[in-house]
C-alpha cells in the first residue's frame, strides 16, 4: 500500500446524515425515505464540490486532476498526464495540485517536480513552487500557508514536511526539532493540520514502519502519538482534535484495508468501516466517515458510515481515483 503522489485509493464527500450514538456495529441500510448523498457547496462557491486523482482510461497510467460537479458529474481539471493529489483552499475556489515532469504547460515541460495552483473550475493554471519531489500539499485552515511533503534538493535522501507562505515564499522545515527516529533516513508525508492551525500531524516512515507525529510549526516542539506495522494512509485529522482517521492494512501488504479511528489520549484504536479506503471525517464532529469499498473496478462508489454503522451509498463514472476525494473545508459542517 505505499505509494508515491498519493496513490492510495481514497476519497471524500459529504452527505446530510447525522449520527450521534457511540460505538460500531457491522454496516446495515439506512431506512426507506432517509437521506442520499448530496454533494455539497460552500456559500458563494463556484467551480467543482469535490476533486481527486484519477486515470483518463482504464489500463491507461498517466494521472491527471478530475472534480465532481454539483450534479455527480465527471470533470476533467488538467489534462498533462502528470497531475494529482488535489487541495482546495478553505474557502474553495483555489486548488493547490502536483505535478510532475512528465507534464506539459502552456505547450511546454513542466519544470521537475512542482505545485501549481488552478481555480476550482480548473482555469487561471499557475506554478507556485518548483520542487525536486512533492508528494502532496494542504493549506492551513486560515489560507495563509500551505504544508507539503518532498525534497528540495537532489541531495536530501529523504522527503521532508515543510510549511510556506500560501505564495509559495519562506519555505522552511517544519519537523526540524521533531524526536530523532534516523531523521536522515526517514520519509515523511500525509500532513494533516489541526482545527486551530497552530500544528501538523504527519506520518514519518522507518524502516517501512509508520509513525503518526504532531509539531507545532511555529516553535517545532513535537511529540509522536502512535506506531504501527498495519500503514498509516489518508490520514484525516478530526476538527475536534482529539482523534484521527486512516486507512490501514492490519493483516500486512496484501490484505484487506480498514477505516481506523485512533484516540489520541488513550490510544485506543476502533474499526470504523470493513474493507474500506480513502476513509475521512465529513462532519467536524467525526460523527460521519466516508470511504470506497476497496477493489472497485470501471466505476466506483462511494460510501457514508455514520457512527451507528449506518450506511448510504452512490455510484459514480470513471476509473477509480488513485487518493483521496478532497472536499472544500468550507463544505464541512
Amino acid at each position: 500500500m505505499r505509494r508515491r503522489r498519493g496513490h492510495v485509493m481514497g476519497l471524500a464527500l459529504v452527505t446530510v446524515l447525522t449520527g450521534c450514538a457511540t460505538g460500531s456495529s457491522a454496516p446495515v441500510p439506512l431506512p426507506p425515505g432517509a437521506p442520499v448523498f448530496e454533494l455539497p457547496r460552500c456559500d458563494d462557491a463556484t467551480g467543482v464540490v469535490a476533486a481527486y486523482t484519477s486515470r483518463s482510461d482504464l489500463g491507461v497510467e498517466l494521472i491527471d486532476v478530475f472534480g465532481l460537479d454539483a450534479q455527480g458529474n465527471r470533470v476533467n481539471l488538467t489534462d498533462d498526464g502528470a497531475s494529482g493529489s488535489p487541495r482546495f483552499s478553505p474557502d474553495g475556489s483555489t486548488i493547490v495540485f502536483t505535478r510532475g515532469p512528465g507534464g506539459s504547460y502552456a505547450g511546454g515541460p513542466a519544470p521537475a517536480d512542482s505545485l501549481w495552483l488552478m481555480n476550482s473550475d480548473g482555469t487561471n493554471e499557475r506554478l507556485l513552487v518548483e520542487l525536486t519531489e512533492v508528494r502532496e500539499a494542504e493549506y492551513s485552515p486560515d489560507g495563509s500557508r500551505i504544508a507539503f511533503s518532498g525534497r528540495l534538493s537532489v541531495d536530501q535522501t529523504a522527503a521532508k514536511t515543510y510549511v510556506m507562505n500560501a505564495d509559495g515564499t519562506d519555505i522552511r522545515r517544519a519537523t526540524v526539532s521533531a524526536p530523532d527516529y534516523d531523521v536522515d533516513n526517514a520519509s515523511e508525508d500525509e500532513g494533516a493540520w489541526s482545527a486551530g492551525g497552530t500544528e501538523l500531524a504527519f506520518v514519518r516512515w522507518v524502516a517501512g514502519q509508520p509513525q503518526v507525529g504532531i509539531v507545532s510549526v511555529d516553535t517545532g516542539a513535537a511529540r509522536m502519538v502512535h506506531s504501527s506495522s498495519d500503514g498509516v494512509f489518508d490520514l484525516s485529522w478530526s476538527a475536534r482534535g482529539d482523534r484521527f482517521l486512516f486507512t490501514s492494512a492490519p493483516g500486512g501488504v496484501g490484505s484487506e484495508p480498514t477505516a481506523v479511528e485512533l484516540e489520541l489520549d488513550s490510544e485506543n484504536r476502533t474499526t470504523r468501516v470493513e474493507a474500506a479506503v480513502g476513509a475521512t471525517y465529513l462532519t467536524a464532529n467525526g460523527s460521519e466517515v466516508l470511504s470506497r469499498p476497496s477493489g472497485d473496478g470501471a466505476g466506483f462508489k462511494l460510501v457514508i458510515t455514520t457512527m451507528t454503522g449506518e450506511t448510504v451509498t452512490r455510484s459514480f463514472e470513471g476509473p477509480p481515483p488513485a487518493g483521496p476525494v478532497v472536499l472544500p473545508p468550507c463544505a464541512i459542517r
